[in-house]
């Protein structure tokens, strides 16, 4: 069915002599919608309570703003996305923006980065 662009309502009902012509047809089709797989890598901050106890709230803050600056570049990397951060921990995505076959490999390799830099920092 057809529906009028400026007011919305049936061309049939509103437009008499309409229903003796053709449906119109759409000249742009409308894309199927795709299925990827994804890897998801979920990150947490272990000891995140006994530092917030121990620390000033502004060198907790200033401690995970610099982590999770450096969880958004390694991410970013392997071509993945973060997309959420979250008190202690972050979401991150690979294979949404670009699609890889080794994107579970990606999100390992970002993984033992971050691990890594983590480690290093105490």
């Amino acid at each position: 069915m057809s529906f009028c662009e400026r007011c919305g309502n049936s061309l049939r009902d509103t437009h008499p002599g309409f229903e003796s012509q053709p449906e119109p047809t759409i000249s742009h089709p409308i894309p199927e919608p795709e299925r990827k797989h994804v890897t998801a890598l979920v990150t947490h901050l272990s000891g995140y309570m006994a530092m917030t106890e121990k620390l000033a709230p502004d060198q907790v803050t200033e401690i995970t703003e610099k982590i999770f600056t450096v969880v958004k570049q390694v991410v970013a990397k392997f071509d993945g996305s973060v997309e959420q951060v979250m008190g202690d921990g972050c979401i991150a995505v690979f294979g949404i923006q670009r699609v890889h076959e080794d994107a579970p490999v990606r999100a390992i390799y970002a993984a033992k980065e971050i691990h890594d830099f983590v480690n290093s920092m105490s």
